[in-house]
């Protein structure tokens, strides 16, 4: 994957203003099929209609808007009521043109046409997966979607949590499909098993709605072993949802400050409570609590050694804090020999309570520096 960075020309949401382990290429496009559809609950709608002014020559008003003086001549005939001018008609807001797109994503991925699904996305948008070459372009957002569906035809989505942060939308989502037909670039047979994963989609929207830039965290070494013989059964697909938006506030910067201490060095350990929950997907059980805390942290920069780890972004939205990261380090082969300097990704999702983290949620692919070949990414998490 290149550059996680938002290309020249994509506004970002900082910490000053408020608040994915990617799968095979196709099993990227999974998790990103529920992101849209809660911007349209989140946001605000547009502006009331301008009152139209008085239709009438026989009254003429002063600058103020006051009555003045009736100016003599006939009385023409009442026009009778003006008709009521929906706001929607005359300027469409940012619900509507998130709605559209939510609907249009949701036609287009029922249907599986890579077409439809295409026109979502700016000409020049790019979808970045740790791991994976970027999809670029809405050729490449063509071909994604194809190779997924290819390799998962019955694949089915849901989102669970999403946050509105500015012009930026997180979702965390599932997706679940049987393999049962093959890829063409994959020279193994379908495996005919059924397997999923958790996603968590970053995306940063245009004025228009449409995708300018995603950043897709999802396992792909789950559901290689899912598809295989040691992999356990993915549990299944989320039936509750949360919808959150970053308001501004100084409680919300004072959180972000909370999980930015984390990656001091030393890392402040004690931003943690004593009871927090620590998740990894790419582990088999969460830590325990505070006494994991230290290696929960450290796990950022798993497979490296003399690794930095640096926060790219960070944004806060209400009680929760999310964050994407980068570690570069020099990367660990078999028996501990080094090899040049290398950099893995991730994004955490907190929840901060009584000015303590209560909920540390991980996404990262643990297979980022070493893909299996053939299956496809996950795809985003676009609607439900």
């Amino acid at each position: 994957m290149r550059d996680l960075n938002p290309k020249p020309g994509v506004s970002r949401a900082t910490a000053d203003s408020a608040l994915l382990v990617g799968l095979p290429r196709g099993r990227v496009f999974a998790g990103a099929l529920g992101l849209l559809l809660p911007i349209a609950a989140c946001h605000p709608g547009g502006p009331p209609p301008a009152r139209p002014a008085s239709s009438s020559p026989a009254i003429e008003r002063s600058a103020m808007g006051s009555a003045t003086t009736e100016i003599p001549g006939p009385r023409p005939e009442s026009p009778g009521p003006m008709p009521s001018v929906s706001p929607v008609a005359q300027i469409a807001t940012w619900t509507d043109i998130v709605r559209r797109a939510s609907d249009a994503w949701r036609d287009a991925s029922k249907g599986h046409d890579k077409g439809k699904l295409a026109q979502l996305y700016t000409g020049d948008a790019c979808i970045k997966v740790p791991g994976h070459p970027d999809a670029c372009g809405r050729i490449g957002v063509e071909k994604a979607a194809e190779a997924f569906w290819s390799e998962f035809p019955d694949a089915r989505t849901a989102w669970s949590r999403a946050w509105l942060l500015g012009d930026v939308l997180a979702v965390e989502s599932a997706w679940m499909g049987t393999n049962n037909r093959a890829d063409g670039r994959n020279t193994k047979k379908p495996t005919y098993r059924t397997a999923g994963g958790s996603v968590v989609t970053l995306s940063w929207l245009a004025p228009d709605g449409q995708i300018r830039e995603q950043h897709v965290y999802g396992d792909e070494g789950l559901v290689a072993s899912e598809l295989g013989s040691s992999g356990k059964a993915f549990e299944g697909l989320p039936t509750t949802r949360e919808r959150h938006e970053a308001r501004g506030t100084p409680a919300e910067d004072a959180n972000v400050e909370r999980v930015r201490a984390t990656f001091a060095s030393p890392p402040e350990l004690a931003a943690f409570a004593r009871d927090a929950e620590l998740a990894d997907p790419t582990r088999a059980s969460p830590l325990p609590a505070r006494s994991g805390a230290g290696r929960w942290v450290a796990a950022r920069a798993s497979g490296l050694t003399s690794a930095r780890v640096t926060p790219t972004h960070l944004w806060g939205a209400e009680d929760a804090v999310l964050c994407e990261y980068e570690a570069t380090g020099i990367r660990k082969e078999g028996g501990g020999a080094p090899r040049g300097p290398v950099t893995v990704h991730g994004v955490e999702l907190f929840r901060v309570e009584a000015g303590q983290l209560t909920l540390a949620v991980r996404y990262r692919d643990s297979l980022e520096l070493s893909p299996p070949p053939g299956p496809p990414p996950s795809l985003p998490s676009m609607a439900p």
